[in-house]
C-alpha cells in the first residue's frame, strides 16, 4: 500500500512534472496531493481524450507529462492516442485505475475490466501492471521507456487509498474523532459527514456518512430534506467525475422510546436477514450470517444484531440498543461495497466502544 502523498513524490523523483486527467475515486488521495503541489500543475479535463491533448501540448512546452483516468476512460482516448501520440511520437505516462480487474467489482466495470489490456495491445501500447513493491522499478522503466523510445507507456494501477478518509480498504480502522451529540458521545472516522437535528421529542438525532450523499439523518430525524444541500452535492458529483465513494456507509445515532417499533424485535439487520430467509434477495448465492448477542457498551446492557452477505457485493447491517434513564440508545450502521472490499466489522467495533452516555437530566438541564 502506497499513500498519494508517495506516490506522487515517487512521479516526481522520476521526472514527471506535469499531470491531468479526468477523476476517479480509487486515486483521490493522490489527485488532491498533485492540486496542492505548485511545481508540478495539475490540469483537471472534462475528458481523457481533452487530457491527452493537454499532455502533448505539454511536451512541446518541455514537461514530462502523466494522464491520470479510469480504465473506463481509454474508450474515449483512444482516437486521440493513435492519431497524437502514437502517430507523432508524443510521450506521455498513463496512470489508469484498473476497474473490474480479475472480475472483481461493480457489474458495469466488469467488461471493461476484462478487455483493458486487450486495448493496448491493440494499440500496441507498452504496459504493466503496478505493485507497491515494484513501483520505483516500473517508474524508471516507465520514464526511460517513454523519453528514449518515444512510446506511450501505461501503468494500470489498482490504486489503494491510505487515508481512509472516504473509501474503506480492507478492515483497518482510520482515524477518529469524538462528535458530541449532548446526550451520548461517540467516536467516527475524520473527515467524514456528520450532522445532528432534533427530532420532535426535542432528542438529538446525529448522522454519519463516509459522503453527505449517504447521510440520512433528515430521513430518521423526521426534519425537511435539505434541497439544496441535495443538488449542490448532485451538481458536485456531476462536474467532479462522480466521484462518490464505492462503498456505501450510513450510521445513525439516536435516543429513540422503548415503545419503538425499530427496538430490539425489529432490528435492521434481523430484518435484512429475515429478507434472505423470505427468498427477497438479488444474489442468492451470497453467504449470510446473522446474530443476536447481548453486550456491555459503557457500564450498560447492550442488545447487539449484525447481518452480513458476502456475494457479488459485500453487505452488511448492524444495530445496537442499550436501555439508559428510561429511554434507548440506538446505533444503526448500513454498509455495502464491491466485492473486492472487506465489510468493516473493526471500525463498528471501535465506534461502538467509544459510546459514552449522559445522564437525560445532566444533559437536558445543560439545553434549557
Amino acid at each position: 500500500m502506497i499513500s498519494g502523498h508517495g506516490f506522487a513524490a515517487r512521479l516526481a523523483g522520476h521526472g514527471f512534472d506535469f499531470f491531468t486527467g479526468v477523476p476517479c475515486s480509487l486515486i483521490e488521495d493522490l489527485i488532491a496531493v498533485l492540486e496542492r503541489d505548485s511545481r508540478a500543475p495539475y490540469v483537471a479535463a472534462v475528458r481523457e481524450d481533452a487530457a491527452v491533448g493537454l499532455a502533448a501540448g505539454a511536451w512541446f512546452g518541455g514537461r514530462r507529462p502523466v494522464v491520470l483516468m479510469q480504465n473506463s476512460g481509454l474508450g474515449t482516448s483512444l482516437n486521440a492516442l493513435a492519431s497524437l501520440s502514437l502517430m507523432y511520437g508524443l510521450p506521455v505516462l498513463l496512470v489508469v485505475t484498473w476497474r473490474g480487474f480479475g472480475g472483481r467489482d461493480a457489474p458495469e466495470h466488469i467488461l471493461t475490466g476484462e478487455i483493458s489490456p486487450r486495448l493496448l495491445e491493440l494499440l500496441a501500447v507498452p504496459y504493466r501492471v503496478l505493485a507497491a513493491d515494484s513501483l520505483d522499478a516500473d517508474l524508471a522503466w516507465a520514464a526511460a521507456g517513454v523519453v528514449a523510445l518515444f512510446v506511450v507507456a501505461v501503468l494500470i494501477l489498482w490504486f489503494l487509498d491510505s487515508a481512509g478518509r472516504v473509501s474503506l480498504r480492507g478492515d483497518a480502522v482510520p482515524d477518529l474523532t469524538r462528535m458530541d451529540a449532548g446526550s451520548f458521545t461517540i467516536e467516527y472516522p475524520k473527515g467524514w459527514d456528520q450532522r445532528c437535528e432534533n427530532d420532535v421529542s426535542g432528542y438529538p438525532v446525529c448522522g454519519i456518512a463516509n459522503h453527505s450523499f449517504y447521510n440520512q439523518v433528515q430521513l430518521f430525524s423526521g426534519t425537511d430534506v435539505d434541497l439544496g444541500r441535495m443538488m449542490a452535492d448532485s451538481i458536485g458529483m456531476m462536474f467532479g467525475g462522480g466521484n462518490l465513494p464505492e462503498d456505501q456507509v450510513s450510521i445513525i445515532v439516536m435516543d429513540v422510546p422503548q415503545s419503538s417499533p425499530s427496538y430490539d424485535g425489529h432490528s435492521w439487520a434481523k430484518t435484512n436477514n429475515e429478507w434472505v430467509q423470505d427468498g427477497w434477495v438479488w444474489d442468492r448465492d451470497a453467504k449470510t450470517n446473522y446474530e443476536r448477542d447481548e453486550i456491555s457498551v459503557d457500564g450498560f446492557k447492550a442488545y447487539y444484531h449484525e447481518f452480513t452477505s458476502e456475494g457479488d457485493y459485500r453487505e452488511a447491517a448492524w444495530d445496537v440498543y442499550i436501555e439508559h434513564d428510561g429511554i434507548i440508545f440506538w446505533m444503526r450502521v448500513d454498509y455495502w461495497g464491491p466485492r473486492d472490499r472487506k465489510i468493516p466489522h473493526n471500525l463498528v467495533k471501535e465506534m461502538i466502544e467509544s459510546i459514552h452516555l449522559r445522564p437525560v437530566e445532566e444533559w437536558s438541564s445543560d439545553s434549557s
